[in-house]
């Protein structure tokens, strides 16, 4: 067949688009009397992967059609017209590739294509060729495998799934990047969350550690303060007129523990006499200690090295 004519075989099947859509698509369309917003079909996701069957997307929503000769669905269909005893062992597999070698008439040739059951026809003879070289899924799809005996309307079906299926393909993956995005994002946000967490717990630690200190240092001037009640604090403090002495163990020991202690009565020593050996004079081991850790104890025994 002449390049011209196969040129006019394509434009009638492009006149002809609405009945050339892929099968697997079909929309209503609006009928006499009916509003075209209410047929119209609604956005949809793809139907086709890249697995989906190459015979299942050319046979999707094609009518169901036998094997048969060109005249005798020249008769079926169209009454006999284009009936041609030449045609006679013609199949329908060979006329599909080439349809305008056996019908020469432009209108009866526009008919004919547009017949479902010649689309049909078309679709079953290429999923058997593209079976018949290893194409199982569009997956497998290529220009090359569609070379040759592969009819106009299914090259056109097939591709138009495959483009659905890579979309679709690509879609999934680009939701996959932006999923992991926001996981990455959310696994920093986390680990930010944790890290402000350690350092407000170590700023909480920190601050515990210097009211602890505070309580402490308040606690010593505390008890400083009970010795010097007992005692005036010139006396302490002044060098040359120091009356440590004067402080009797037992005085010392109750401004500081209460007065529920103490030491023997011949045990009973002024501070100066005391401070020179604790031990002899103070035999509880946890009394003894605890004079000992009195800032008011250090500041007797440094006012006796004086």
């Amino acid at each position: 067949m002449s390049g011209r004519r196969e040129e006019g075989i394509h434009a009638a099947a492009e006149g002809n688009s609405a009945a050339d859509a892929p099968q697997g698509r079909r929309w209503g369309r609006a009928g006499p009397g009916s509003g075209d917003s209410n047929q119209r079909p609604a956005a949809r996701r793809p139907r086709w992967t890249l697995d989906s069957s190459v015979e299942e997307v050319l046979l999707a929503g094609s009518v169901r059609v036998e094997e048969a000769r060109l005249n005798d669905f020249l008769c079926s269909e169209l009454g006999g017209r284009g009936v041609a005893e030449a045609n006679g062992n013609v199949s329908m597999g060979e006329f599909v590739l080439e349809p305008g070698k056996y019908i020469t008439s432009c209108n009866l040739l526009h008919d004919v294509i547009s017949l479902p059951t010649f689309r049909a026809h078309a679709f079953r003879e290429a999923a058997r060729a593209l079976r018949g070289r290893g194409v199982f899924s569009l997956w497998g799809l290529s220009e090359r495998s569609c070379r040759g005996d592969i009819n106009f309307w299914a090259k056109r079906k097939v591709f138009a799934a495959l483009d659905e299926a890579v979309e679709q393909e690509y879609g999934q993956r680009r939701e996959e990047k932006r999923q992991n995005r926001e996981e990455a994002w959310k696994g920093r946000e986390e680990a930010r969350k944790r890290r402000e967490g350690k350092q407000r717990a170590k700023l909480e630690e920190e601050r515990a550690r210097a009211r602890a200190i505070a309580e402490a240092r308040a606690e010593e001037l505390k008890q400083l303060s009970h010795f010097t009640t007992a005692i005036e604090v010139e006396d302490l403090l002044l060098a040359g007129s120091v009356r440590v002495g004067e402080a009797m163990l037992n005085d010392f020991i109750r401004s500081n523990f209460g007065p529920g202690k103490g030491v023997e009565e011949d045990r009973n020593v002024p501070m100066r006499e005391f401070v020179r050996d604790p031990g002899e004079y103070v035999a509880d081991p946890a009394l003894l200690e605890g004079i000992l850790r009195l800032p008011a104890y250090r500041l007797c025994a440094e006012a006796r090295q004086h």
